[in-house]
């Protein structure tokens, strides 16, 4: 199956009329900065979203929306989706709670926090799987106060709604500091 991909922003094409080689796809310059493969039978709609500012949580253990990190989904589409997020914990004894909202639907996601005590020879990681709007991981532990780590989410929905795909995050212990920094970011590819 022939796929076309249109990048809206952010793509510089080679020289006026020449093709090039980009992971393996045939490129082509044109007006519109597409991407193409074999065909043009399906394309692909990529969104992104980035976080341009610092945010700290530390009054409820209930998530509380990422802002920035969020999408309008639509319940005529599928859709595969990722965040990164930044974060850290003001001490180590306090862990880290990253979740998920969305409209109805098939939703199904992995969640990676990284978890345990520095001074193991490897650090360990949470994993957790999310299922329905809500839904969160959390670790109980984070390896260095004050120190920023990686963690993600990742999955696929198909909405029987319209609505809003937002990440969440949460402290683990009331009134212990967490934040999320910029850098954070979103993608959500329509699948087609």
């Amino acid at each position: 199956m022939g796929v076309s991909v249109t990048h809206t922003k952010g793509l510089v094409a080679p020289d006026s009329g020449a093709e090039d080689k980009i992971y393996g796809v045939d490129y082509t310059s044109t007006s519109s900065h597409a991407i193409t493969g074999m065909g043009n039978a399906a394309t692909l709609e990529i969104s992104s979203v980035r976080l341009t500012s610092s945010f700290i949580f530390s009054t409820t253990t209930s998530t509380f929306p990422i802002t920035g990190l969020a999408f309008t989904v639509s319940n005529t589409l599928f859709y595969q989706f990722e965040y990164g997020v930044m974060y850290a914990s003001v001490i180590s004894t306090t862990g880290f709670r990253l979740g998920l909202t969305a409209p109805a639907g098939v939703l199904s996601a992995g969640v990676w926090i990284p978890s345990g005590v520095a001074a193991a020879a490897t650090l360990a990681e949470i994993r957790g799987n999310i299922s329905t709007t809500g839904d969160s991981v959390m670790t109980t532990t984070t390896p260095v106060a004050g120190t920023k780590y990686f963690a993600k989410i990742e999955g696929i929905i198909a909405p029987t709604a319209n609505g809003t795909l937002q990440a969440t995050y949460a402290t683990e212990i009331a009134g212990s500091s967490v934040s999320t920094f910029a850098g954070s970011y979103g993608t959500l590819t329509q699948i087609v």
